[in-house]
């Protein structure tokens, strides 16, 4: 006895498992052995038994190895119910060796049902090999559920016999929800009213895998499919489907016959009981349908994510008649069902303002998903009211869409309408908000949109104008990411996990610091902070990051050990959008925490196109901003730096040199002087220089430095006559104050000689 527990010892389940056990489990696997189909893997008549050596080792409870994959596969599924996973893991191993047919699959899964399977790739253990077997099983059943022919004849063994029927639904069933769309095209097909009952009845023993694809069967063309598709919802108690029977019960445009089904449908899934739908109304179905449609604007709606990531959306295809599947990433699914959701409260209540706004909002998120141009919508929105707009742009920022507050910003601007700059309620204007806002391109619309509109109050917004141009002078197209932490060795490897992600870190030590890099920089996409965070403690820390326009809506991610969460929850709930991040020795495991967060709330990266033609933009307004008579007026001496250091570009240095004529400093004629001498310069460039050099001695006086304005005045004596020559000796002239000065110039043009006398 002592012996057989010491062979035991590494499976502790099985410590009190007894010899008559072990005889069950042999008994049991003989069992199986006499169902299974004789395969390659069976010893061929007359073999000789196998070696000692085969055998399997002390601490297996079988007493002999499965000869078949059948076999193997029930191994593997009761190893898994014993606990032994690593003899599960080393018999799907051999299993999945033996390249199974699609076949043997659904045979496997005919016999020991979906369940197993999933049960199977839900085992940490047992991954990546169950994983790449359900892929496979998946594959195999699509295949088979696209044969017409296969699908045919089952859906015709639904006239037979009881037993024929039931058998029937059973591998409809396994077939899995793709046999739906084939299941709705027979229905539409035949006239019978007999078969449609039947495949109404199949629909509904085969239970909640049907109501994805029966929620878009609700768009097919004939009322008549269409409401035995509600029935059919209402019998499964679709919980999924509530909101789309909100929409046909109270819809204007649906039939008598589709209202009454709906709320039959409704009163089963609600109150379970189909008369009690009296006690809905179109006010709970447009609440409902829209406070789940800012929960998908705002990423926070339901999703069925699959192993990859992706999102199963079933929709109904006009051009084949069909319902089908899609495979959508999150942030696509989330928009599509916002648009699909909101129309539905469109449908009950068009003339409501809040269901228009949240119709457009959700409407323009799909596209700017979808990535069609902005163009495309442009005109659309422009026919709109200007107050339908602003409160799309004030839901846009409130539910965190830049892609909308941006296109609905361009429309305003194109609209000269200043509806959006008004304060209603004591609520600030959607426009003053998109200036705060974290997306670099919803501020520089916001920015460029109130240049345009010009209002009379324009000292409201002209500071953060100056600066939200001058941050977009910047040349770098990665997001970056404010990383405070005063533990070196932690932050540098929460550093290498962002770079890993795409973004640029700037690691500070304390709260203070980070704020200030923060606010001074123009693509700051992320705030890191550590719990322990010093000069500023965390609350006051978060506290001014929220409290400042440039900082307000920046997404923070809060990291420390798993065992402070729960003292942060205050925190988490103050200062949104924020999460808490447990600290990890991996980048998975830190991916895994922030990816549908950081998906969510930071910007993407602004690419070169992007911000080459920002740039262009921003030099040429703060260009005309610069112009003594500009209908404006912005103090641009803190764009003084990156205006300066564009000066002599190739391209950008005229717009540049422009833009600091209203800079009435030293350091700016010192700079132009400094592009006008310099001959390795392009001569456009130099000659720009010298005329905005002219121009700002004209509006503040002569302001450089003796050396500088030597060196500029010999380069005279290199520069080739020409444009560029007279430039420079205009402003030669213009610096001249002294008759002694004038002496000496005259001094260098002696009398002309008379033209020779004509003999």
């Amino acid at each position: 006895m002592e012996g057989r527990v010491s062979r035991l010892s590494g499976c502790p389940e099985l410590l009190l498992m007894s010899f008559a056990m072990r005889y069950l489990l042999l008994f049991v696997f003989a069992g199986l052995a006499t169902v299974s189909a004789p395969v390659a893997w069976a010893q061929d008549e007359g073999a000789n038994p196998p070696a000692a050596t085969d055998r399997l080792a002390d601490t297996n409870p079988l007493l002999a190895p499965p000869e078949t994959p059948e076999q193997e596969f029930s191994v593997v599924l009761l190893m898994v119910d014993l606990g032994r996973l690593d003899l599960a893991r080393q018999y799907l191993d051999k299993f999945m060796a033996g390249q199974p047919s699609n076949d043997l699959l659904l045979a496997l899964r005919g016999k020991h049902g979906s369940a197993a399977f999933l049960k199977l790739s839900q085992t940490k253990e047992l991954q990546p090999a169950s994983q790449d077997l359900v892929v496979q099983l998946g594959k195999a059943a699509k295949e088979q559920a696209a044969n017409p022919e296969f699908v045919g004849k089952l859906l015709d063994q639904l006239n037979g016999s009881p037993q024929q029927r039931d058998l029937a639904i059973v591998e409809l069933r396994n077939l899995g929800p793709i046999v739906v769309a084939s299941m709705l095209q027979r229905m539409q097909s035949t006239k019978d009213s007999g078969e449609q009952d039947l495949l109404t009845f199949a629909l509904v023993k085969m239970g909640g895998m049907t109501i994805d694809p029966l929620r878009a069967g609700l768009s097919l063309p004939q009322e008549s499919v269409r409401t035995r598709v509600i029935d059919v919802l209402g019998y499964l108690r679709a919980d999924q489907a509530v909101l789309d029977l909100y929409g046909i019960a109270f819809g204007q445009k649906s039939s008598p016959p589709e209202k009454t089904a709906a709320l039959r449908a409704l009163g089963r899934i609600l109150y379970n009981q189909p008369d009690r739908a009296d006690r809905l109304s179109d006010v709970v179905a447009l609440n409902a349908l829209e406070q789940r449609t800012r929960d998908y604007l705002s990423g926070h709606g339901p999703l069925s994510l699959m192993n990859d990531g992706q999102v199963s959306v079933w929709v109904y295809d006009s051009a084949d008649n069909l319902v089908g599947e899609r495979q959508l990433a999150p942030a696509l699914a989330s928009a599509y069902f916002a648009a699909r959701t909101a129309r539905l409260a469109l449908g009950i209540s068009p003339d409501r303002p809040q269901t228009q706004q949240l119709y457009l909002t959700s409407y323009l998120a799909y596209e700017t998903v979808l990535g069609n141009p902005a163009g495309q919508t442009a005109s659309m929105l422009r026919s709109m009211s200007p107050e339908l707009l602003s409160a799309v742009l004030t839901e846009a920022l409130k539910v965190g869409q830049p892609g909308p507050a941006v296109r609905v910003i361009d429309a305003l601007a194109d609209q000269h309408s200043e509806l959006a700059l008004q304060v209603a309620g004591g609520v600030q204007s959607p426009l003053k908000n998109a200036l705060s806002y974290p997306d670099e391109r919803v501020r520089f619309a916001a920015a460029t949109a109130i240049l345009q509109l010009a209002p009379k109050n324009f000292e409201a917004f002209s500071h953060q104008i100056a600066q939200i141009l001058t941050r977009s002078l910047s040349t770098g197209t990665e997001p970056k990411a404010i990383v405070i932490d005063a533990d070196e060795t932690r932050s540098a490897a929460t550093v290498g996990y962002l770079a890993d992600l795409g973004f640029e870190s700037i690691r500070v030590e304390t709260g203070q610091q980070g704020f200030k890099e923060a606010a001074a920089s123009s693509q700051c996409a992320l705030v890191v902070i550590h719990v322990n965070v010093a000069r500023w403690e965390l609350s006051q820390t978060l506290a001014n990051f929220r409290a400042d326009a440039r900082t307000a809506a920046l997404p923070i991610l809060l990291y420390g050990p798993e065992s402070v969460r729960s003292a942060v929850t205050r925190q988490l709930t103050q200062y949104p959008p924020i999460l808490f991040v447990a600290e990890s020795s991996t980048l998975d495991g830190f991916d895994s925490q922030t990816r549908e967060f950081l998906a969510r709330y930071a910007p993407a990266s602004l690419t070169p196109q992007e911000r080459a033609e920002m740039r262009g933009d921003a030099l040429a307004w703060l260009a005309d901003l610069s112009r003594p008579e500009s209908a404006v007026k912005v103090d641009l001496s803190s764009a003084q730096a990156p205006l300066l250091s564009l000066v002599d570009d190739a391209q950008l240095g005229p717009l540049a040199q422009r833009a600091v004529l209203s800079i009435g400093t030293r350091d700016v004629q010192s700079r132009l002087a400094e592009v006008a001498a310099n001959n390795n310069l392009p001569e456009n460039v130099r000659l720009s220089a010298v005329r905005n050099l002219l121009a700002h001695v004209q509006r503040f006086g002569w302001a450089m430095t003796a050396t500088d304005e030597k060196k500029l005045f010999a380069s005279l004596n290199d520069t080739p006559d020409g444009s560029l020559a007279d430039a420079i000796a205009a402003l030669q002239g213009s610096r001249t104050t002294t008759t002694n000065g004038n002496s000496v110039k005259l001094q260098k043009f002696p009398l002309p000689e008379l033209p020779a006398m004509k003999p």
